[in-house]
């Protein structure tokens, strides 16, 4: 386990502590603190470098063209019963799908917005999951990092119960 303390980057013993604590398995803990070293730095200024410059590129990139801006509050609410066990990931993908002309990105006129959808029907209709998760991936961002990709089947299972039950609709 490496310790890193984030007012270790700051240099102002006037700055909050605070303490991360990461769980790596040996050979990552050996590569980070060989990089580490190579660059002359500790473990903690370069885990704290990293990881800032990392959350400053994220800050800083602009939302991609067609993409839903939020997390519906039904969504939200279905992948927290999800993750303590409840229906499941295909429920939340269901419930999503099947608003899916409600819950178009602002940035879209309707008519763009109906040939996305198009485009996602036809990727459902070829059995394609990877491209059904990935089109929910680009187009609903911040939904998706509510579902652990290890629940991708589950996810793409719902989208396709609402593909059959003829709720993906514009």
């Amino acid at each position: 386990m490496i310790s890193a303390g984030m007012d270790a980057f700051m240099g102002d013993s006037r700055v909050e502590r605070a303490t991360v604590l990461l769980r790596l398995s040996t050979e990552n803990k050996a590569a980070i603190e060989s990089a580490a070293a190579a660059l002359g730095k500790s473990v903690t200024t370069f885990l704290t470098e990293a990881a800032l410059t990392r959350a400053r590129q994220i800050k800083r990139r602009s939302p991609a063209r067609g993409a839903h801006g939020g997390v519906p509050t039904f969504f939200r609410a279905c992948c927290h019963e999800a993750a303590q066990g409840g229906n499941g990931y295909g429920g939340a993908a269901w419930h999503l799908a099947n608003s899916i002309g409600s819950q178009m990105p602002d940035d879209l006129e309707v008519q763009e917005w109906a040939k996305l959808v198009d485009e996602l029907i036809e990727l459902i209709d070829n059995d394609d999951e990877q491209g059904v998760w990935d089109w929910f991936k680009h187009h609903y961002p911040k939904c998706m990092a509510l579902v652990p990709s290890r629940r991708r089947e589950q996810f793409v299972d719902g989208v396709r119960r609402a593909r059959e039950d003829g709720r993906l609709e514009v």
